[in-house]
């Protein structure tokens, strides 16, 4: 199956390559136009700013849930439920159109003094709109992903740090998170490639993102598959990019891993004797 797989995709590339419709010319032009290289540095800056909100915010939806108080597990379940039930897209158009709900924000005590106020619509950006919807959506994947990987880790690891007498934060960055971040890496990365993808839903916004820079310029030059060609190696070069990324963070990992893994057999084996 995989080579009938193979053979298809290399018989695609065959017919893109070879096609005498093809203006490689043209896709050279615009592969590194200031209007493209804005659109993918637009790109990279949103999913930089979603991957790290997205994972602080995750990080601690996971936390509630593993949580021993059940406010705090009913809460973030509902929030987990929520939003990877929601489309990606519905959620962008909603966090764009939150005048609707309020015509101003302000920060200040609830029900009391404010402090800062304007109008929403001249405070919620497209791109803070942008960030905001990514955010949640990414927050309730990468949730689930960081409790799951937290319950894949070995009971006996802790069983192992409380006989070293470790003290319960060395406990967790020392030994909990190295393993808990290399069960949960290629799933987190996976998601942020998704993410990555998904950010060409911003394009109906009007963020000039790659996707909506090369929709610009074949708009005037009518130069569809060519543009849209531009914006796929572009792409291309940001997924490889992360998955560079991703081999360096889990081989590194792995040594931490392996370390704490002789850690505890050493010390398992002390207590048998």
């Amino acid at each position: 199956m995989l080579i009938v797989i193979l053979l298809v995709v290399a018989q695609i590339v065959k017919y893109i390559i070879t096609s005498p419709n093809m203006q490689w010319s043209t896709i050279g032009k615009y592969l590194f136009s200031s209007m493209i290289l804005h659109g993918v540095w637009i790109t990279i800056s949103l999913a930089l700013v979603v991957a790290v909100s997205g994972f602080a915010f995750g990080a601690v939806v996971a936390a509630a849930r593993l949580s021993s108080y059940k406010p705090f597990r009913i809460v973030a379940g509902v929030y987990t439920w929520l939003f990877r039930a929601t489309p990606s897209l519905v959620v962008l158009l909603l966090s764009y159109n939150i005048a609707y709900f309020t015509s101003t924000l302000s920060i200040g005590i609830p029900f009391g003094p404010r402090f800062l106020t304007g109008e929403t619509n001249h405070v919620v950006t497209p791109f803070l709109s942008a960030i905001i919807a990514f955010t949640l959506h990414q927050g309730a994947y990468t949730s689930e992903i960081i409790r799951a990987s937290y319950k894949a880790i070995d009971p006996g690891q802790f069983e192992a740090s409380k006989a070293l007498g470790l003290p319960t934060t060395v406990t967790g960055f020392r030994v909990i998170l190295p393993q808990l971040l290399k069960i949960a890496v290629p799933p987190m990365t996976n998601q942020l490639v998704i993410m990555t993808q998904g950010t060409t839903l911003v394009s109906l916004l009007g963020i000039a993102d790659i996707l909506f820079s090369a929709q610009t310029v074949y708009n005037r030059t009518l130069d569809v598959v060519p543009l849209l060609i531009v914006a796929v190696i572009w792409y291309l070069v940001i997924i490889g990019a992360l998955t560079i990324v991703q081999v360096l963070v889990e081989r590194r990992l792995s040594n931490s891993r392996s370390a704490v893994r002789a850690t505890v057999a050493a010390t398992r084996a002390g207590g048998e004797l």
